[in-house]
This record gives structure tokens, C-alpha cells and sequence, in this order.
């Protein structure tokens, strides 16, 4: 079995050119011809899974999206796209079209939909209690929600796709590139398979 680098928080393409110099293996590179990170292929994976999740009716639901990097622009982007009411919040001030929310404040709004896109555990133990009104939650990071969090959400009826699934897209446009794809036929994989 060989194992690939891609890049994931903290690491983009200037990081990728140093992991494939030093061990010969890797994607998203400066200087491949590849398939860039800033594509927005993991974020348009997470969209397709939310449409599918709910039965392609998601004109007129209302998104909150926490951690406004490459991921969270292109879920926002996306999702907007298809008629949903996006929100966004970061720890860093942000730039964007999409109307801001206060991650501490998250029980004041009324979401249908949650993707925290940002650091490990974002959703715990000690804050739970502040997403149970959600009814849908989807990890677009990996391990957004911690495993006691995880168990205590379900047990209350909030549905929680997890990171593996529903951020899937970014593997598969590493897989692609890793083929030679093109980044049309990458976008196409990735819907074929998570759409």
C-alpha cells in the first residue's frame, strides 16, 4: 500500500512542493500540473453531499458555514448557487458577500443546516448543547465534532454526516490528479460519485 499527501489545514501548495521534494510523492503542487487545492473540489463535494442528504430540496434553507478558508469559501459559493442562505463566521476578520454570524452566539440562529470547516473539535462536550436546534449537521473538516459531542447530538435527532463522507471530494480530485485527469473531469468524478 502507498501513501499519498494532499494537502489539508495548514497546508497548501508551497508546503506540498517541500513533502513531494523530500519524499518524492504528493499532490496540489506549485509546480505539477495537477490539480490545484484552491479548485474548490473538497467544497463542492461537501455542497453535493448536503443536495443529496436532502433530496435536491435545499432552495430556501439556511446554511451556517464556520471557517472561511479554500473549504469553506467553496461550500459557501456552491450552496449559494442553488438558492441557499448562507452564513459564515471565522476566527480572523473576513471579506465576503455572505452574511456573518458569531460562532459563540451559533443557538440564536436558526440554521437548517451546520458545516464547521475549521479545527479539530469545534463541536464538544463543553458546547454542545448550542447545536442541538440544528437538524442537519456535516463535517466539513476532518473531526470537526468530537466523538462524546457526536453521540450526545444524535441522541437528541441531530443528523450528522461525517468528515470521511462528506468532505470525500478532496480525495477524489487527489486520485484524479494523481491519473493525469483534467480539472473538468475531476469536477465530473467527484459529482458522478458523491452527487
Amino acid at each position: 500500500m502507498k501513501y499519498i499527501t494532499a494537502p489539508d489545514i495548514g497546508i497548501g501548495s508551497k508546503e506540498m512542493d517541500y513533502i513531494v521534494k523530500t519524499f518524492g510523492k504528493g499532490t496540489a503542487t506549485r509546480t505539477s500540473k495537477g490539480i490545484p487545492h484552491g479548485m474548490g473540489m473538497t467544497g463542492f463535494g461537501i455542497a453535493l453531499t448536503i443536495r443529496k442528504v436532502l433530496k435536491g430540496r435545499i432552495k430556501g434553507k439556511v446554511c451556517g458555514v464556520i471557517g472561511y478558508g479554500t473549504v469553506g469559501k467553496n461550500v459557501a459559493k456552491y450552496l449559494s448557487e442553488w438558492g441557499v442562505e448562507v452564513w459564515v463566521s471565522d476566527i480572523k476578520p473576513i471579506k465576503s458577500k455572505f452574511l456573518k454570524f458569531d460562532i459563540d452566539k451559533v443557538d440564536e440562529y436558526c440554521f437548517d443546516i451546520f458545516v464547521p470547516c475549521a479545527s479539530n473539535d469545534l463541536i464538544n462536550s463543553q458546547n454542545w448543547t448550542w447545536f442541538v436546534h440544528i437538524p442537519l449537521i456535516i463535517e466539513g473538516g476532518n473531526c470537526q465534532i468530537s466523538d462524546e459531542a457526536k453521540k450526545l447530538l444524535r441522541k437528541k435527532g441531530v443528523r450528522i454526516i461525517d468528515d470521511f463522507i462528506a468532505n470525500a471530494g478532496g480525495v477524489i480530485a487527489s486520485f484524479c490528479e494523481l491519473k493525469g485527469y483534467s480539472v473538468k473531469r475531476a469536477f465530473r468524478e467527484i459529482k458522478k460519485r458523491m452527487g
